[in-house]
């Protein structure tokens, strides 16, 4: 919300444009927000964010008429290709080609990294020291996926698939599935992904980044998308009574169907079977962070948020990094608002843990 303020400062006070040297916008939703999920926790903000509000669009219109074409000072517009808030099409799109970046991470993990060679980090200090500021080649294929330019994010990794880190192996095989190569998509994760893994972790990861891509545009070919690779990732995990598949599998499924439903409607009655699926098999599997997230995600969709908390609280404890407990909350406030409203949603939002998300 930041970047929206200082784009109208810059627009309203020319002289403070001279003053400035370097602009970062990192996930800001500079063509505003379309869904109501994310505008409704921002109270008094939600009519100016909204993406057809008289605020966005002379924002845009006065943009472009005094900066489209270029910026005194260093610009980047930079998004995030998990950013489940803030879809590319609002962080990246309004600006010119020249300025713009994806990097890897969620709209938190963008600017909080976990590593000094983090994409955000790197551009910073690039931008600031002037130094390789051109986008490389993975950058303007993460780019090419988000705007679904798939023939060249595949011209670009393809070559380079044999050294490409696990997040750009994601966004090729996301290329693929795109041009409609789901079995190559697979095959490329099963074969290269982190060292390599099952055909069942392999659609999860790929339904994941379908599920999140839906949660910020609502597009119904992507929640489509995920909801078969979850499926068809069950049904693999059932024939091969892997207990720790089938829950993440199965909740994932009871996720889609439930926030899939009209807000004032009765939940489906699938997402009272799933979730009571991934409870069963998580009594047949390992204790993790993960199990306990899971088990208080089902408690709260089959109405038991008091259960849920116990367990949000547990599995927060085990939690070994910010990136797993902030993975955990975007689903347990997503769920808590659908299953028992906005009131209910505030004491999972201060739930220790979950509060420095909020």
């Amino acid at each position: 919300m930041g970047g929206l303020v200082v784009q109208r400062a810059l627009l309203d006070h020319r002289p403070l444009a001279g003053k400035i040297s370097h602009l970062f916008l990192f996930g800001t939703p500079s063509a505003g927000l379309r869904k109501a999920w994310f505008g409704r926790l921002l109270k008094r903000q939600i009519r100016d964010m909204y993406a057809e509000s008289p605020f966005i669009e002379k924002l845009r219109r006065d943009w472009t008429a005094q900066l489209d074409q270029g910026t005194r000072f260093f610009f980047r517009a930079v998004g995030g290709e998990r950013d489940e808030f803030v879809p590319i099409n609002s962080s990246v799109e309004p600006f010119p080609d020249a300025v713009r970046l994806v990097v890897p991470g969620n709209h938190v993990q963008i600017v909080k990294p976990d590593a000094a060679d983090h994409r955000s980090v790197l551009s910073v200090v690039q931008g600031l020291t002037g130094s390789g500021m051109a986008r490389d080649i993975v950058d303007g294929a993460r780019l090419a996926v988000e705007l679904k330019d798939f023939r060249e994010a595949v011209a670009r990794l393809e070559p380079r698939a044999d050294k490409l880190d696990p997040d750009a192996l994601v966004s090729l095989a996301l290329a693929y599935d795109g041009l409609g190569e789901s079995a190559k998509a697979l095959d490329l994760l099963e074969k290269r992904y982190k060292g390599g893994i099952s055909s069942t972790d392999a659609l999860g990861v790929l339904g994941g980044r379908f599920k999140r891509r839906w949660l910020v545009e609502r597009n119904a070919e992507d929640l489509a998308r995920a909801r078969h690779l979850y499926s068809e990732g069950l049904e693999q995990a059932e024939k091969s009574a892997d207990s720790a598949q089938i829950y993440y599998h199965a909740i994932n499924i009871a996720f889609l169907d439930l926030l899939s439903t009209p807000a004032n409607s009765a939940p489906n009655l699938n997402v009272r079977a799933k979730a009571e699926l991934a409870l069963a098999h998580c009594a047949k599997a390992p204790e993790t962070h993960w199990r306990i997230a899971t088990e208080a995600e089902a408690a709260l969709m089959l109405g038991n948020p008091d259960k849920a908390l116990g367990l949000y609280a547990r599995a927060v404890r085990m939690a070994p990094s910010p990136r797993d407990i902030e993975s955990m909350y975007g689903q347990a406030v997503r769920v808590a608002d659908r299953m028992v409203g906005r009131e209910g949603v505030k004491r999972f939002e201060e739930l220790s843990g979950f509060s420095a998300m909020g």
